[in-house]
């Protein structure tokens, strides 16, 4: 009996070791303007823009920016028919998680010429 417990406890142990290795948020590193815009980066592993969102989130975007001041520091947007409540959309690459299904994008509303919000968000 005691070594089933020691063997189900092994198990468990390897099923959480196992998560928190797939599910481990991607490493994060500075923005630099032209790998977030090089499509050989953006869209193969290990998708840059993914790895630069958290800095353009606390150190590029603010609200109050123009239209163009946006597309002059992140360049031009993804194409896409997602998001149409947003005016600017920028693919990140696959969700985080053990199963990719979605993608992440970073979209960014516009209103009166100004950034009103922006986030994160999977289709």
């Amino acid at each position: 009996m005691r070594n089933k417990w020691i063997i189900i406890s092994s198990l468990v142990a390897i099923a959480i070791a196992v998560l928190i290795f797939f599910l481990k948020p991607a490493d994060q590193i500075k923005f630099n303007y032209e790998k977030w815009n090089d499509r050989s980066l953006v869209y193969s592993e290990p998708y840059i823009r993914s790895q630069m969102v958290k800095d353009v989130l606390n150190n590029i975007l603010e609200d109050g920016l123009t239209t163009d001041m946006v597309i002059k520091k992140l360049g031009p947007q993804s194409e896409s028919d997602y998001f149409s409540d947003y005016q600017l959309r920028y693919w990140l690459g696959p969700e985080d998680g053990i199963v990719s299904i979605d993608s992440s994008w970073l979209v960014i509303k516009i209103k009166n010429e100004r950034v009103e919000k922006y986030e994160v968000v999977t289709d």
